[in-house]
């Protein structure tokens, strides 16, 4: 909810939209913060005219897309869980329950709108998050193999030819792309859904033609996948 002495507001730069929170405080300079959401707010002295706010933002648009674009790899920071019956995961875009059983023999399996993890001792928490653990990376090897030549296919009339993808658990970020030629792919992906998933790759093969995030490589992401920016917010809110 927006307080008085704020307002939201956009400028164009070029064919890109940038949306950003206005506020005002009792400062003398013009300050410019852009955060790990991809969210931009200006803080303008009081009195200062919002007109004038949005040519500065617009002289600092290279500056403030280059932030946007070294965050959006970047994973959010939650709590962690605490493997509890009543917990939520994300899997694949949807939320599930989880529900924790006693049982002779160790089982993860979706039933009934939840995850349900079967084992000997149902308070044994550590336990219980090993199984969730290699069962999301299971289900993570499993989607990824699937899409993955999908993407390629896409990619490869862009003069783009993949060597191989690796799934590795990374803490701050849901893919890369090393020089070596190599996608490295989060298995966390596997909280997104599968649109999600796709673009991920996509953009992550997309370096392999343009390393950096410069004009060129958005042109071709935005050829390859229209909606990304959509997809890319809905990513960065899937978080198992």
């Amino acid at each position: 909810m927006l307080s008085q002495l704020e307002e939201l507001r956009s400028i164009q730069f070029g064919r890109r939209h940038i949306s950003y929170r206005l506020k005002f405080s009792p400062r003398k300079t013009l300050g410019i913060e852009v955060y790990p959401d991809q969210s931009v707010v200006a803080v303008a002295p009081n009195g200062a005219e919002a007109s004038a706010v949005d040519q500065r933002i617009l002289k600092r648009a290279p500056w403030i897309l280059k932030q946007q674009r070294d965050f959006e790899s970047f994973l959010p920071i939650l709590p962690p869980h605490k493997y509890i019956s009543g917990e939520s995961f994300q899997y694949l875009g949807r939320q599930y329950k989880l529900r924790i059983f006693q049982a002779k023999t160790e089982r993860v399996c979706l039933q009934l709108g939840q995850i349900h993890v079967s084992l000997p001792n149902r308070n044994d928490s550590s336990q219980v998050k090993i199984l969730l653990e290699v069962w999301f990376r299971h289900r993570a090897e499993l989607v990824i193999a699937e899409l993955w030549p999908k993407c390629v296919a896409k990619v490869e009339p862009h003069g783009i030819r993949p060597k191989t993808y690796q799934l590795r658990k990374m803490k701050t970020r849901w893919g890369s792309c090393g020089k070596s030629g190599i996608i490295l792919l989060n298995p966390e992906l596997i909280a997104a859904p599968k649109a999600c998933i796709e673009y991920l790759i996509i953009h992550e093969l997309c370096h392999l033609k343009h390393y950096n995030h410069g004009a060129e490589f958005f042109e071709l992401l935005t050829l390859l996948v229209p909606d990304w920016e959509a997809l890319r917010q809905k990513l960065n809110q899937s978080v198992r």
